[in-house]
């Protein structure tokens, strides 16, 4: 038997090469015949028969390297869809799919991630892009391993045939173990400029809410005072998502001081996203923050759209059965004012509407509407706000409170 550290520098780098292996699917929508060219160094590009239809031919990317840049050229006018995947691997009847991790993704320089992305055959990040004839695409992405822990790595590598041997099963513990390091050591690398910078910005904004607020007891908003510094604040505000993500890998002092910050970004913002919720995909919200809570149990799926004022909320009442958080699917639309409370689930393709309240499961492919108003008429009422204020009972307009004789 030779010995382990010639068989471990052997394998290792045909088996990491495997591990950064990657694969983009693009074509053009909306458009008769549009098909894609495509340049670059180092690639595999297909246009497999399977791929073509009446929309136009698609064009299969495919690559094993850390960075990349390629040129995709535009021969109609469409709706161009890019799914950016791991590769799909079959090993003897076995499917054994690969995840990526996207670290950087730029389209013609603008980058298009708030934070990396884990990408397999079977759910891809997906990107669109409406585009004209004889455009030119320039797409630069950064890549890693992903950090698969070691049964998973253990099964890929006696899945495939190639390394099937006495000398790598015998040693498969220690094959793995010195995988793991090198594939996180390549990760953190990758990842080492993309942290600090957010750090960076987080100290700064730390810094700017320490100004703001000089007395750790002191309550308001982070607006109770004139901001300075927009730039670090809306830098920061674009990346909650990135500083929730954060919070959850932070522990001890440290989770305490990125949390105190995180809350009073969602403060700042007139929102309650809990730090423990988990989200598929960063939703879409058409009018901003404004109102919206959710709790720090829920589960929200992919491309989820999510208007004004919606609670999402956990039910804590002892004894209940629906005690617990809501799961919300895949491309759920949820309307102004909507209320979702508890352990339900929510399926995919629902529609929720304004000012619903939710309180069982909802089906797939389902629109949730309020019962229909009940109309009273009533003449001379008397809407005013009335209530107690210093011992007198009376109402309050204008901002003024107006005692009521007699009462």
């Amino acid at each position: 038997m030779s010995d382990i550290t010639s068989v471990i520098n052997n394998i290792l780098p045909k088996i990491q090469k495997e591990l950064l292996s990657f694969r983009i699917d693009a074509k053009i929508y909306d458009a008769q015949n549009g098909t894609i060219t495509v340049e670059g160094e180092n690639l595999k590009i297909s246009y497999p028969e399977w791929f073509k239809n009446e929309r136009g031919q698609g064009v299969l990317i495919e690559g094993d390297t850390c960075e990349r840049e390629l040129v995709m050229g535009i021969s109609q006018a469409g709706r161009l869809k890019i799914d950016f995947r791991g590769k799909d691997k079959r090993i003897n009847g076995k499917r054994f799919p690969l995840k990526i991790c996207y670290t950087s993704l730029k389209i013609d320089g603008e980058e298009i991630l708030t934070k990396p992305v884990t990408a397999w055959h079977d759910e891809p990040f997906k990107y669109e892009k409406s585009v004209k004839e004889g455009d030119k695409i320039v797409l630069n992405l950064k890549i890693c391993p992903y950090s698969y822990d070691k049964t998973e790595l253990k099964e890929f590598i006696l899945s495939q045939p190639i390394y099937s041997c006495d000398e790598i099963i015998s040693n498969i513990d220690k094959i793995v173990d010195r995988i793991t390091a090198d594939n996180l050591l390549k990760q953190n690398q990758l990842l080492t400029q993309y942290c600090d910078a957010l750090e960076n910005r987080l100290n700064k904004f730390e810094l700017l809410l320490n100004s703001m607020l000089p007395n750790e007891n002191k309550s308001g908003s982070i607006y109770t005072k004139q901001v300075n510094d927009n730039d670090i604040l809306k830098e920061v505000h674009n990346n909650l998502w990135v500083l929730k993500d954060l919070v959850m890998k932070k522990s001890g002092d440290e989770k305490i001081r990125y949390e105190r910050v995180y809350n009073e970004l969602c403060n700042s913002k007139g929102c309650w996203i809990g730090s423990g919720s988990k989200w598929a995909t960063i939703p879409t919200l058409p009018h901003g923050f404004h109102g919206i809570f959710v709790s720090g149990g829920a589960k929200i799926g992919k491309r989820c759209v999510i208007y004004q004022n919606v609670t999402i909320g956990s039910n804590t009442t002892k004894g209940s059965s629906k005690n617990g958080s809501p799961e919300i699917g895949d491309n759920v639309l949820i309307g102004a004012g909507a209320t979702i409370i508890g352990k339900i689930r929510i399926g995919n393709n629902v529609r929720i509407g304004a000012g619903c309240a939710v309180a069982i499961d909802v089906p797939d492919d389902s629109v949730v509407v309020s019962q229909k108003p009940v109309i009273i008429h009533k003449e001379n009422m008397d809407n005013r706000f009335y209530h107690y204020e210093n011992g007198k009972y009376g109402y309050v307009e204008d901002g003024i409170f107006h005692p009521v004789d007699g009462e």
